[in-house]
């Protein structure tokens, strides 16, 4: 067996308690009745005088697997805060998404049960649900500040790999602008 070159210590047995970290909390229990909400972060601020904010529409990654848009990592607070401390106020938008199995199952059974209840598709729920949380924000974003034609979605890993796949649907999601930060339309291809 080779010997370690230089002065080295074995860790491979040293036990190391490692705090939580707040920042990464255990994921929030949900159920598919709880878990599609929206989080809109407004700040009013008198210089508008009634001017519509570039809006932007954050979907969160996880793998498809896990994740949400309720982590406190994710809070958006801080960014409206500051857009409107340097006089660029936005609005921001976030969204949680059916995940794993309930969101991105696809089958020709669930296609042919679906065609029987008069709606299209293979499943994919989780696209879905994106599709109708962007829908919402462009329909009503309007009447709480944002501008519904001036609107940035963006998302990482897996909410980067969304925006592709909306982009290249059938019925793309409307925005205007896009940023996909690790991830790609094509990463799960």
């Amino acid at each position: 067996m080779p010997r370690p070159q230089g002065p080295g210590y074995d860790t491979t047995n040293i036990f190391i308690p490692v705090p939580p970290n707040p920042n990464f909390p255990r994921q929030p229990e949900v159920d598919e009745k709880t878990a599609l909400v929206m989080n809109i972060v407004v700040l009013q601020h008198p210089s508008l005088k009634g001017e519509k904010s570039p809006v932007l529409a954050w979907i969160h990654g996880g793998s498809l697997l896990f994740g949400s848009a309720n982590y406190g990592i994710y809070d958006a607070v801080n960014l409206v805060s500051h857009s409107v401390e340097i006089g660029r106020p936005v609005v921001v938008a976030s969204f949680n998404y059916r995940l794993g199995l309930g969101g991105f199952l696809a089958s020709s059974k669930i296609s042919n049960e679906l065609r029987e209840d008069g709606f299209e598709g293979n499943g994919n729920f989780g696209l879905t649900d994106q599709q109708v949380a962007m829908d919402w924000i462009q329909k009503y974003i309007g009447q709480i500040g944002g501008d519904p034609n001036n609107m940035t979605v963006f998302g990482q890993s897996a909410g980067g790999v969304s925006i592709g796949h909306q982009i290249a649907a059938n019925n793309p999601m409307k925005f205007d602008r896009a940023i996909c930060m690790s991830g790609l339309g094509i990463t799960l291809a």
